[in-house]
């Protein structure tokens, strides 16, 4: 009879354990929110100056991570490739379907972040082929879109 009750206890416990683990999948389709243009000030701080929007859909192979971002305004896809570690996420972009003058001076799209149910937010930052370096990092976040 007690053998009977431990089963029927973690059978119960099953569907909350099972809830809580695919809470923490980043793979599915996210409506992202991201500084998409900021001013830094001379004392290194960063001033958000418009918000976009993107898609971004993720497939997840054990802790690799692909998809791609499109965004708006301008229609440009990204394709995403990434890893996924506990809740931390890292992605990088750097093929893109645009042929926009001003993105040929990247070499990456990144973002970092971390996972939260549905729910994600980090830091994105763009790595530039002339001038190198990096843009300032930006904040984005994203939650799972319905469906």
């Amino acid at each position: 009879m007690r053998a009977l009750a431990v089963v029927a206890l973690a059978a119960a416990a099953l569907p909350a354990w099972t809830a809580r683990a695919s809470a923490q999948e980043p793979a599915g389709r996210w409506d992202v929110t991201w500084a998409q243009a900021v001013r830094r000030d001379r004392d290194g701080s960063v001033e958000i100056q418009r918000w976009g929007e993107a898609r971004l859909v993720l497939e997840r192979d054990a802790n690799a991570l692909s998809g791609t971002w499109f965004s708006d305004p301008g229609g440009v896809t990204w394709q995403i490739t990434g890893t996924v570690d506990g809740n931390r996420i890292r992605l990088q972009a750097t093929e893109h379907d645009s042929d926009d003058p001003q993105l040929a001076v990247a070499e990456s799209m990144n973002w970092e972040g971390t996972l939260d149910g549905d729910r994600m937010e980090g830091t994105t930052w763009i790595v530039l082929l002339r001038p190198t370096g990096e843009t300032a990092r930006r904040p984005w976040r994203a939650e799972r879109a319905p469906g």
